[in-house]
């Protein structure tokens, strides 16, 4: 599988879906969506978890760790 997927409320009578994918870049180069993203940045997966604080991104981390090494 190279996707998950995700579904979450973020306010009554919302429902979103957001599907991840696994990539890989041949630079460390990055131009973020200005609209969309407000900062881009590498890191391992230790400290990418120890950054967030949902366990539904955390578990994104892992999956996307397991799936590319």
């Amino acid at each position: 599988r190279h996707h998950y997927k995700i579904m979450y409320c973020p306010k009554a009578g919302v429902t979103k879906q957001v599907i991840f994918f696994v990539a890989n870049s041949k630079t460390r180069k990055t131009k973020p969506q200005e609209k969309e993203v407000s900062a881009i940045f590498w890191a391992d997966e230790e400290k990418a978890l120890d950054m967030l604080t949902h366990e539904s991104d955390k578990k994104v981390v892992r999956w996307a760790y397991k799936i590319h090494y």
